[in-house]
Order: C-alpha cells, then sequence, then structure tokens
C-alpha cells in the first residue's frame, strides 16, 4: 500500500506528462506481481472492488470519535475519506499495511457481515496518506487526473520494444491484474492473443481553426457533431464502443452494442436525444456515468452514433486506405446496415453553412478533410481542420481556487467562476456558473492570483479555498446551454481561461443575467 500511495502523491503535484510516465515507469519496475497489475486497473478505472459505504464509514469513524468533532471536521475539510483519513486515531497494531493484491483477495473471500471489521483493522496498519489512498479504492476509485493513455505509456516505457500503439492494441482484451500483458512486455511471454476480441485503435485528430484559408487542393466537409468521439469495433461478431481515450462504454450503451452482419471498426459521434431533440451535455453525462442502464433511462434518453470513417472492414485493415475510398466503403457498409452517416456538404459552400449552425440540430462546427490521406493516429497538421463555433467571450469573477495539494505554493488545478447578480435586495450578489482550468493563463497571472488567495481566503475544504471577490478572469467558451439542475440556470461549454482582467471591478463582470441571453 505505500509504494501505490508514494506513486498516487506524486502523481498528484507532477504536472509534466513525461515526469509522470517515468514515476509509472518507476513504479512498475519496482513493484511486484499482482500488485502492480491491480495498481495499473485502479489508475486507469478498471479495479472494481466490494464498496464501503459512506454512511458505514462515517458509522465507523462515530464509534472513534466525538460526533460533533467529525461533523465540524467534515464541514472544514469537504471529504469524507479525507476526513476520516485524518481522525482515525493511531493504534498499536504491529499489523503492516495490505498489499493491493490482499485487499482484492480479502475482500473477495470475507462475508459481507465480517467486511467493517477488516477495514478498521486495514485502517488501523496504515499511516493518513495510506488511510486516504485505501478509502478512494474502497468509496469509488483513485482519480489522479491522468488520461488513460498515459498510464498506457509508462507500461510501453517499461519495454524494450512495445510502443503505445501496442499496448492500446491489446489492452481491452484483458482483465486486472494483467499478468499476460506485463510478461510480455517484461519479455518473459509472447504478445497477449487478442482475436475475436474487440479492442481500441487510437483516434485521429482535427486542428482546430479560427476560420478557412484558400486552397487549391481538394477537400471534403462535414458538420462537426455535439457529443463524444467514439469508435465502434466488432469482432468475430463481439461489439465493444470505446471512447476516444480507449475507456469501455459498452455497459453504458447497450442499446448500441447489438452485431451487424459483417465486423468492421467505425469512427463516428455519440449523441443522445431527448424529446425527440439533441441532449444536452448533462444528459450524455448521465449516460457517461453510467456502469449499467435500465430500460427508463435507455427511453428517456436514447442514444445513436452518426459514422464518418471505416478503419476496418472483414479483417482488413483500411487505415492505408485515402479517405475517399474509406468514405465509398463506408458508405455502401452503412446502407446495407442501415446505419446513420454524416452527410457530406457542399465545400463552396462552408461559409455560409458555418453562419447558419444554429439552423442544424447538434451542429457545433464544420471540419474539413482531405480525401487523399490516410487514418493516421494523432493529429497531423491538415488533414482534418476543424472549423468551430466562434468563441463566446465574457468576464467572471473568481470564487475558489483548487490546488493540486497541500502549502500555498502548491499547483492551481482547478477555478469555480462566479456570474454578477445586480438586481439582488442587497446590491450585486456572485452566483456561481462553473469550472475551468487555469492551464491556458500564463505563468504571471497565476502567480498573481496565487498571491491574491493568501491575502484573500475565506474558507478552506481541503484542497480548495473560497476567495473574496475581486478577481476577474476573462472566459472563452464553446456555448452556453440551459441547465435545470444548476442553480445558475446554465452551463458552460468547454470554458477556457484567457487571462486576468485587472482593470475590471468585479462588480463590473458579465452578469448573469446576460450570460442566461446568450443561450442558443
Amino acid at each position: 500500500m505505500k509504494p501505490f500511495t508514494a506513486l498516487v502523491d506524486r502523481l498528484a503535484v507532477t504536472p509534466q506528462p513525461t515526469h509522470q510516465i517515468a514515476l509509472i515507469r518507476t513504479y512498475l519496475q519496482q513493484t511486484p506481481d499482482p500488485d502492480r497489475g491491480y495498481a495499473l486497473a485502479a489508475l486507469t478505472g478498471g479495479l472494481t472492488l466490494r464498496a464501503v459505504r459512506p454512511a458505514q464509514l462515517r458509522a465507523m469513524m462515530a464509534q472513534r470519535a466525538d460526533p460533533v468533532l467529525l461533523d465540524m471536521s467534515l464541514d472544514y475539510v469537504g471529504d469524507l475519506a479525507e476526513t476520516v483519513a485524518l481522525l482515525w486515531p493511531p493504534s498499536q497494531t504491529n499489523s503492516p499495511p495490505p498489499s493491493l493484491s490482499e485487499i482484492v483477495q480479502t475482500l473477495s473471500d470475507t462475508p459481507k457481515p465480517e467486511i467493517e471489521a477488516v477495514v478498521a483493522s486495514w485502517l488501523d496498519a496504515c499511516e493518513p496518506a495510506a488511510r486516504y489512498v485505501l478509502l478512494r479504492l474502497l468509496t469509488g476509485g483513485v482519480r489522479t487526473g491522468l488520461p488513460t493513455r498515459r498510464i498506457k505509456a509508462g507500461i510501453a516505457a517499461l519495454s524494450d520494444g512495445a510502443s503505445l500503439a501496442d499496448v492500446e492494441d491489446v489492452w481491452h482484451a484483458l482483465s486486472p491484474p494483467y499478468a499476460a500483458l506485463l510478461d510480455w512486455i517484461d519479455g518473459r511471454g509472447p504478445r497477449p492473443d487478442t482475436r475475436g476480441i474487440p479492442t481500441f485503435t487510437p483516434l485521429m485528430h482535427g486542428t482546430a481553426i479560427a476560420s478557412p484559408t484558400p486552397d487549391p487542393a481538394p477537400m471534403i466537409a462535414e458538420y462537426l457533431w455535439t457529443g463524444a468521439r467514439v469508435l465502434w469495433v466488432q469482432d468475430q461478431g463481439r461489439v465493444r464502443l470505446f471512447s476516444s481515450d480507449g475507456d469501455d462504454l459498452s455497459a453504458a450503451f447497450p442499446d448500441l452494442t447489438a452485431p451487424l452482419a459483417q465486423d468492421a471498426v467505425l469512427d463516428g459521434q455519440l449523441m443522445v436525444q431527448r424529446d425527440g431533440k439533441p441532449g444536452t451535455a448533462e444528459d450524455l453525462q448521465r449516460r457517461l456515468r453510467r456502469k449499467t442502464v435500465n430500460a427508463a433511462l435507455l427511453r428517456e434518453i436514447p442514444a445513436a452514433v452518426r459514422f464518418f470513417d471505416m478503419l476496418e472492414h472483414k479483417d482488413q485493415d483500411m487505415r492505408d486506405f485515402a479517405l475517399s475510398e474509406r468514405r465509398a466503403k463506408l458508405e455502401s457498409f452503412a446502407d446495407e446496415h442501415g446505419l446513420l452517416l454524416s452527410p457530406l456538404l457542399p465545400t463552396d459552400a462552408c461559409a455560409a453553412l458555418h453562419e447558419n449552425l444554429d439552423a442544424v440540430a447538434g451542429a457545433e462546427g464544420i471540419i474539413l478533410k482531405r480525401p487523399d490521406r490516410p487514418y493516421r493516429a494523432g493529429t497531423h497538421a491538415d488533414d482534418w481542420l476543424k472549423w468551430p463555433r466562434s468563441a463566446l467571450r465574457f468576464q467572471a469573477v473568481l470564487l475558489y481556487i483548487q490546488r493540486a495539494g497541500g502549502g500555498a505554493n502548491a499547483a492551481l488545478t482547478e477555478f469555480t467562476l462566479g456570474a454578477v447578480i445586480d438586481d439582488a435586495e442587497d446590491g450585486s450578489t456572485l452566483v456561481p456558473i462553473g469550472k475551468v482550468s487555469p492551464a491556458g493563463m500564463t505563468a504571471e497571472d497565476l502567480a498573481t492570483i496565487q498571491a491574491y488567495a493568501r491575502e484573500n481566503t475565506i474558507e478552506r475544504f481541503g484542497p480548495v479555498r473560497s476567495i473574496r471577490a475581486g478577481l476577474v478572469i476573462d472566459i472563452a467558451c464553446d456555448g452556453i446551454e440551459s441547465s435545470a439542475r444548476r442553480k445558475s440556470g446554465l452551463r458552460l461549454k468547454a470554458p477556457k481561461a484567457v487571462q486576468l482582467a485587472p482593470d475590471t471591478a468585479w462588480q463590473d463582470a458579465n452578469t448573469l443575467k446576460s450570460l442566461l441571453k446568450l443561450i442558443r
């Protein structure tokens, strides 16, 4: 448990991808099987443990601490697992902290009535940091914020010959603790056999542009659709649906995994509907977050995939074919099997179509593609050019900051934004409207925010600090949607922090009323 805790802690405060990959590689080198395999499962969301419910955990803690102190501490820290990890009383036990493999095996073998006693003995044996990671494992999973592909890159870095693409090719054919994968990576075994098991193929991506420039080379055009990019894979009659990061979404979308008469690998955009209209981002997230879906949710928020490319057909890899050939094969395949296609647009009318995106339900831009290019993973210059809607710009007030860890100078990871309510009876007030990453801001702006937060913190909730209104940030976003589930009544679509607006008083930032008017 100690080595895994150290890895999680280091990953949380290490922002550079290359350094994160090196940390994972070192951990895998130094950790025996099957612990390192279970660690990979935990980091990628593939480790399913018998969960401890928050009410059980709270009851266990109430037996060991004053209930009033527990409530006050939870209110201050803001997270039950972190609160219990810090408040759990020291024990005189000589038992060592459990290993990951011990946790998995013991939870599997222990009768349900005895689980609480086992968990309590583990918490007794752990220091606060390890307790926190253990409780995360038991109450929903460890979240490091790393993309799954970066963790797979750490696995590939352990090998002398396997690439990230090689690891991704076999990953979804395997299960924890990934013994066959790690034997192959270490040179002790053959490459895992994935025949008949649908596996992920890295996707091709487009380069974003503000507007297209005249180009004599031929292009084809399609709409950019709202939703989520997915890969639909059928191998020997078995179907899986993958996200753009390679996460298996099949369980959340059983309505999209019925096998066809022929095997294929198709690229497309996952879209959901509600009441016959394109669903909101919240509707999509409701489906994406579910590991199982009931009939009521399938009726309420049905899903479909609008396909636009074909990577494989009947065991024939088509990625080296020109786009024009892949498209022709896709159109024939879609017609034969009744699939939904992304239609081609007249390239000479793209400017007019872009100006009238509101007239096309679910369209959020236009993508231009060169028909003579192969399908290559990643982004490649001008092969695909994404022309999204013009970004909305507004000014928001900084309400909360979140840091990667403890300490006043720890890296900033997230901001909570506020909009002004200027018709309140007691003067201007603020309402939260969303969160944004500070990734696009300059080092100078971030230093200014850090200094301001040190002097103007109101409350602390674990790594989160509420601060006095005073800083205004320029924000760009792809759009603003209505949201009945949020107090503000709106949701920001792909918001980005641009820069501080030092000359703007917080009372002069955008009002909630002005933002609600921007909902399309």
